[in-house]
């Protein structure tokens, strides 16, 4: 539970509007979520680069 609970409290610091009733029976859920991304099966996705691209998308 402390970790949801960190986790919500990340997520809402960043505004994001989090649906979760707090209990491990339940997922936390963004809403509303859109992912604007897309997948190319193609393409080697790698960790490498993503702080850097998340920090550049969340400059304040």
């Amino acid at each position: 539970m402390e970790i949801g609970n960190v986790v919500r409290d990340v997520l809402e610091s960043f505004d994001f509007n989090i649906v979760w009733d707090g209990t491990l029976d339940e997922q936390i859920m963004l809403d509303p979520f859109v992912w604007d991304k897309s997948f190319n099966p193609e393409t080697v996705y790698e960790m490498e680069g993503a702080y850097e691209t998340f920090i550049g998308n969340n400059q304040v």
